[in-house]
């Protein structure tokens, strides 16, 4: 499976803005991202459409996350970028003329459960944390874990 350059860029805008925390114009999120401005302006219509940016009008607008972003969940986002999440039909609600009798229907909807799973228990501060961040948050989880094993 492959993921869109679609969902790939949004993803990145989305980032982009929850670092910067502050209305940003396309042009600025385009050069700094080095994506096509018209190619962000259709990924940005699909993410208003989702809750996940608000725009804001007038000399200073732009566009801004519409939530704090541990508070946006991946999982619509992505799917609203990208589509369905199903890997087959018969992992969707469309009836398969094998569906009863085929033994990868199950495997295809336990495939399916787990990319949505993994989505959903993301959001956008987690697609946000520098590398740096990210290490000293593990490192916390850790700690965490082994001062609770004690």
């Amino acid at each position: 499976m492959k993921v869109s350059t679609r969902t790939r860029y949004g993803l990145r805008l989305l980032s982009y803005l929850a670092i910067k925390k502050r209305i940003c114009s396309l042009s600025e999120i385009a050069r700094h991202e080095d994506i096509s401005e018209k190619y962000l302006e259709q990924i940005m219509l699909l993410l208003r459409k989702t809750g996940a940016v608000k725009s804001m009008r007038g000399n200073n607008g732009g566009y801004r996350l519409a939530k704090r972003p541990a508070a946006l969940s991946l999982e619509p986002i992505v799917e609203a970028l990208e589509g369905s999440f199903h890997s087959a039909p018969c992992a969707e609600k469309i009836k398969c003329l094998r569906q009863e009798t085929c033994p990868l229907s199950r495997v295809w909807k336990a495939f399916n459960r787990q990319i949505t799973m993994f989505f959903r228990r993301r959001s956008v501060a987690d697609i946000s944390l520098r590398p740096a961040q990210l290490k000293k948050k593990k490192k916390l989880a850790r700690t965490i874990k082994k001062q609770r094993q004690s």
